[in-house]
């Protein structure tokens, strides 16, 4: 039954070692030998996992994944990319980053999720007037008129409106204003974020939006209706103590 306990490692160089017992796969991840990406089978089970998916170093090496979480830096065509290919694995993630489960994360509270709402329309306001400087130089040259000036301006910051939220957060993660005050959207099914269901929720978001402290305070679950009917939630981006989960 020894075997049971037993593991092979792989590092990142390819170098593999082992069998290890479990006692000492513990003390490998307490010192810096393994890390969280560090590749380990049972010596019965043909099959490599990250060691932070296994339980008895997921306590020691989750500090790690929290450091990595958000720290990957691609350009925009980089990340564009990986979505097209479907670079990411199917299981658990945020966006196009690290793999981690909803119930990893806490609950986001309200203060956070309002201020980084005002933060965001503040950015949307100003790229509204931008918006509406371009329209009036526009019509100034005659380029536009002004019978559909108004529509042009009204199509343009609705399409920024949608921009903004749909491509931050698939291929971002997070707004600014969440980034700012370190909380994101994460599929409570642990899966990949696709634009669809940003889309959706973007629109539910315009309609439901000025309720969601409403929503929050009277809600079970704490979500509003827009996650609740995306089946998504706002969490804090710090790792939740396992205790502490909800």
């Amino acid at each position: 039954m020894a075997n049971e306990r037993s593991y092979i490692v792989k590092l990142e160089s390819g170098e593999e070692f082992g069998p290890v017992e479990q006692e000492v796969l513990v003390r490998y991840a307490e010192t810096g030998r393994i890390n969280y990406q560090t590749k380990v089978r049972s010596v019965l089970v043909p099959r490599w996992e990250k060691a932070v998916n296994l339980p008895f170093l997921k306590a020691i090496l989750q500090s790690q994944l929290e450091q990595a979480l958000l720290s990957e830096k691609l350009s925009l065509w980089g990340r564009i990319m990986r979505r097209a290919t479907l670079k990411v694995d199917a299981t658990a993630s945020t966006g196009s980053l690290v793999q981690v489960k909803a119930e990893n994360f806490e609950r986001a509270k309200l203060l956070p999720r309002i201020l980084a709402a005002l933060f965001d329309l503040l950015l949307l306001f100003a790229g509204s007037l931008l918006l509406t400087t371009f329209c009036y130089v526009l019509l100034k040259m005659q380029i536009l008129t002004s019978y559909n000036a108004a529509y042009v301006l009204l199509l343009l910051c609705f399409a920024w409106l949608l921009g903004y939220y749909i491509l931050l957060i698939t291929l971002q993660v997070q707004t600014p204003g969440q980034k700012f005050w370190g909380i994101f959207l994460v599929r409570l099914s642990g899966e990949k974020f696709y634009y669809g269901r940003v889309f959706c929720y973007t629109l539910l978001l315009l309609l439901f939006g000025v309720f969601t402290p409403f929503h929050i305070l009277i809600s079970p679950s704490g979500r509003s209706w827009q996650e609740i009917l995306t089946g998504t939630k706002m969490v804090k981006t710090k790792l939740a103590d396992n205790r502490k989960i909800r």
